[in-house]
């Protein structure tokens, strides 16, 4: 099968290029300062700014039977700079009108953060996201199913992605500010001994290994129509027990310090239900496992 992954030199869309290209033929696409760090040397890759540009300009290359989106700008990036939630938007139309005009399946990478507050949420209930990008992602997610139900798109498959974390990717080559999620900046500040930066500490999240992402995406890729489907474990962690398993998992005793809280998407408590998701996917590692997986990726 012949796969497009945009968003490639990312945490997840590089995950992506490298476990689907051991059995696929796949086709990295992102936006960066060249080169590209973050996916395996040899693979196909176009340097693109996807929200200006169509990918009808890819040339050489025959067409893909579906494309993965994950390309986003951050929350992060967004919230310094909010027009740039306008390149998600525009990036999201151009790949729309590409599946629409060349009957290309779609699979996009959505985040549990169009819920808002709440514990185990279920794919059926009303979306309240508390910042922009997160109202970006449910927009995204509109025009999505429009797409489908107007122009008959093969396949429009939402993954409401979790709290994913296992990142190692280098991201100073970003065009647009990258992102450090709170799992990889308590790793690396607990490898180096440094105190951890809690907000407050109550804070639940679900946390999901990037592995088990992937093979979620893998999944999908076999379905047809129109699916919503809650990427997480269901499991409820504080982050004050995350900081305390990671000093764990690493054998070490971690300090913590508290930091004021976020002015976005400042969410108390948040958990997925994935009762759906069951019946196509079953994680497989528990925050304990995974961070242990994750830790063995960070230190040499």
């Amino acid at each position: 099968m012949k796969v497009l992954v945009t968003g490639a030199d990312g945490f997840v869309g590089s995950h992506l290029v490298r476990s689907l290209g051991k059995e696929h033929d796949v086709i990295a696409l992102d936006y960066v300062n060249p080169p590209p760090r973050n996916i395996p040397k040899g693979s196909v890759y176009f340097n693109l700014d996807l929200s200006a540009t169509s990918l009808e300009s890819l040339t050489g290359i025959s067409m893909p039977d579906v494309i993965i989106h994950a390309a986003t700008c951050s929350i992060d990036a967004i919230s310094h700079n909010p027009r740039l939630e306008q390149v998600n938007i525009s990036a999201m139309l151009n790949v729309l009108e590409y599946c629409k005009v060349n009957d290309v399946r779609l699979i996009f990478t959505s985040s549990c953060s169009v819920y808002g507050d709440g514990v185990l949420h279920t794919e059926m209930d009303p979306l309240y996201p508390l910042s922009l990008y997160s109202a970006g992602k449910e927009a995204c997610e509109e025009y999505l199913k429009f797409y489908y139900r107007l122009y008959g798109l093969q396949q429009a498959t939402i993954l409401r992605l979790s709290n994913v974390y296992g990142d190692t990717t280098d991201i100073t080559n970003k065009v647009y500010l990258g992102k450090k999620d709170v799992v990889r900046v308590f790793m690396e500040k607990a490898l180096k001994g440094e105190s951890l930066p809690l907000v407050g500490g109550t804070q639940t999240r679900d946390y999901t290994f990037i592995d088990d992402v992937v093979e979620t995406v893998r999944k999908a890729m076999s379905l047809r129509g129109l699916d919503v489907f809650n990427v997480a474990t269901g499991v409820e962690t504080s982050v004050s027990a995350l900081a305390e398993l990671i000093g764990e998992v690493l054998g070490l005793k971690v300090k913590t310090h508290s930091i004021p809280d976020r002015l976005i998407d400042n969410v108390q408590r948040r958990s997925m239900d994935i009762s759906k998701m069951r019946s196509l996917w079953e994680p497989k590692y528990s925050l304990k496992e995974g961070l242990k997986e994750y830790a063995g990726r960070m230190q040499p």
